[in-house]
């Protein structure tokens, strides 16, 4: 008797400028393979050179810039739906410093519009001051919000 293995193929989309949405994003990726999920990590300017088609799910992340995700993120998550993610799950991150923003809920948005459907809420990341650091706690949390995605998408 065969056994057939499915691999579950998920994509982790930042836009730091400082490191701290890609040490979130690298914490996220750690919980997802401790799982057994296979995961790639990409800045958002260069999602263009990815096939959404080829991934299970998405983790759309983006600091907070003026009260919302970057322009960058925004076209990612645009390009993703567009371009064979459409259907397939997603869920948020994003690095703040004031607690008035809305860029998970801004992120979901534009996910929504693009197709995408949404598997959790996301998560938000404080940070000390514009350069970080994140807050204490951040990284592990991060990590188990990695183990938490996995095991709803298993």
């Amino acid at each position: 008797m065969s056994y057939m293995v499915i691999i579950v193929k998920v994509l982790i989309i930042h836009d730091s400028k400082y490191g701290n949405g890609k040490e979130i994003a690298k914490a996220i990726a750690k919980g997802l393979k401790q799982e057994g999920l296979e995961v790639d990590i990409i800045r958002a300017r260069e999602v263009s050179t990815i096939n959404p088609s080829d991934y299970d799910a998405f983790v759309l992340g983006s600091p907070t810039h003026v009260g919302g995700p970057t322009f960058k993120s925004g076209r990612a998550t645009k390009y993703i739906g567009k371009s064979g993610g459409s259907g397939k799950p997603y869920t948020t991150f994003t690095t703040w410093l004031n607690i008035k923003q809305k860029t998970l809920l801004k992120i979901e948005n534009t996910a929504s519009k693009a197709g995408l459907e949404k598997l959790m809420d996301g998560k938000a990341y404080k940070c000390g001051n514009l350069k970080g650091p994140l807050d204490e706690g951040s990284v592990e949390d991060a990590e188990a919000f990695g183990k938490e995605i996995a095991k709803r998408l298993m």
